[in-house]
């Protein structure tokens, strides 16, 4: 699998795991059913969006791991991030789409990065679905 196909699949995975807003969290990276922290590598009534990433790569550190990475998730993310909500620039801009303008801004920024992921696919011939 490619470094793009595995961003489109942990965008997917990550979306989707909070795409319900009732398992969308701000200011705590996963909770259970009460509203407590638990870990994010485990099973969670609801993540942030970093605590979703983590749980779908395995990974607290994955921004770290592929920072640096041509079509990496962080290269992605961050990217596309900086791009659509400038004025939330910053070390966390993710965190701070998250827990200020919330799931519907965040939504929009993991379908964004997917879009710009499927578009690299669709240039490198590794498109899901060919036209």
């Amino acid at each position: 699998m490619t470094v793009l196909a595995a961003t489109r699949d942990y965008l997917t995975a990550a979306r989707d795991l909070i795409a319900d807003p009732a398992r969308f969290r701000t200011w705590i990276l996963a909770a259970d059913d009460d509203g407590g922290m638990v870990s994010p590598l485990g099973d969670a009534a609801g993540y942030c969006v970093h605590g979703a990433l983590q749980h779908v790569t395995g990974r607290r550190d994955w921004q770290n791991a592929d920072w640096m990475t041509p079509g990496g998730l962080a290269s992605v993310l961050y990217g596309t991030a900086a791009s659509m909500f400038p004025e939330m620039a910053g070390p966390d801009v993710l965190g701070n789409i998250n827990n200020i303008l919330g799931h519907a801004a965040i939504m929009g920024l993991l379908d964004a990065a997917l879009a710009v992921t499927e578009a690299e696919l669709i240039l490198a011939g590794e498109a899901l679905v060919t036209v």
